[in-house]
């Protein structure tokens, strides 16, 4: 919850005061240096969040759409296919439902892609697209719940809820009431702070799973099993099937996480470059992205076995580590912000 809260909260905070004064100067001043001009949508003519120029190669901008929508199109494919989206936990322990609900959150989060993609490639990116943007969001924000409640989801759900149906509710109210260009940047600072949360989150995933892997084969060999006196298979005394089957779909499990943290960490990549680099390349750059990421998603839910392992080893919360990372995902998306509107205003 510490990553989400304050991903959430600080960003839309700190994005306002960085903007305000800009704000009030361009209502006073249209020729405010630090307040681009706005775009007007090819559908509905409504102003968006960017700045569409006449060197803007459109051709080009829908080849790059359609690329994205058809990358998109196939992870959810991949999703839908894997069965995660309509399996039975019924008959998990309550460690595999938590896995397999992480799965199906990925798998969520391909389709809510999906729907972003194509309505940006239907409205253009501004208010009139934000709630579905939103969505993107709001699931990005359920994958870091589930990592950090892995453990009590159940109990916590009534609460998660509510704090996911606030979460979209003020991101959205926001986004829509605000006037340009605060609507814009309130929505990238808190999207681009959970897209700076997500390769961290999925890195210490891979690593607790890869010290947990070395633990279990060390345990094996007959050094020590006092090393696994946190995982409810040693508690058992169960190291699974044979030891080489049980090895194999370890490592092949725990090697999966490097896909996740690939993804994530080309969507924050592009983000990035599409933040700090006003003009047409990076904007399309970001958007190409789409095509490579969401499939890369697609494929990591594809490869989990409906009936999920016993010995995922998700990594010990702490508060302190979890402040850490929301404020360091907080300042990157803040500075990254920051930059790129002074480098905009330059341009200009």
């Amino acid at each position: 919850m510490m990553i989400s809260m304050f991903n959430f909260a600080l960003a839309v905070a700190t994005g306002v005061l960085i903007t305000v004064s800009s704000v009030n100067a361009m209502e006073k001043n249209t020729t405010n240096p630090l307040v681009p001009p706005q775009g007007p949508s090819r559908l509905t003519g409504y102003p968006t969040w960017h700045g569409l120029e006449s060197d803007w190669n459109l051709q080009e901008l829908d080849a790059v759409t359609l690329w994205s929508v058809l990358g998109t199109t196939f992870a959810v494919g991949l999703a839908i296919f894997s069965g995660h989206l309509r399996d039975d936990d019924s008959n998990l322990t309550p460690s595999q439902r938590t896995v397999s609900l992480f799965d199906r959150v990925l798998g969520g989060y391909t389709i809510a892609t999906l729907i972003s993609v194509v309505a940006f490639a239907v409205l253009d990116l501004g208010k009139l697209w934000s709630p579905l943007g939103a969505v993107h969001n709001l699931l990005e924000v359920t994958i870091i719940l589930v990592f950090l409640f892995h453990d009590q989801w159940d109990r916590m759900l009534p609460f998660l809820f509510y704090f996911q149906l606030a979460y979209i509710t003020i991101t959205v109210l926001l986004s829509i009431a605000l006037p340009w260009p605060l609507d814009a940047l309130v929505f990238k600072i808190q999207g681009l702070a959970q897209d700076f949360a997500l390769p961290i989150i999925y890195t210490r995933l891979f690593f607790a799973n890869r010290e947990a892997e070395h633990l279990r084969r060390t345990a094996r060999n007959g050094e020590t099993t006092n090393l696994l006196a946190n995982d409810e298979n040693a508690e058992r005394g169960d190291f699974g099937e044979s030891a080489g089957d049980e090895s194999d779909e370890r490592r092949r499990e725990t090697a999966d996480i490097l896909i996740l943290i690939v993804a994530a960490s080309i969507h924050a990549f592009g983000n990035v470059i599409t933040t700090l680099l006003p003009g047409f390349v990076p904007f399309a750059t970001f958007q190409f992205t789409y095509g490579v990421v969401y499939p890369l998603y697609g494929f990591y839910v594809y490869r989990q076995p409906i009936v999920p392992s016993t010995q995922f080893q998700w990594v010990k919360i702490s508060v302190p580590s979890e402040l850490l990372v929301g404020i360091v995902s907080i300042i990157l998306s803040i500075t990254t912000t920051v930059v790129g509107l002074f480098l905009s205003s330059r341009k200009m």
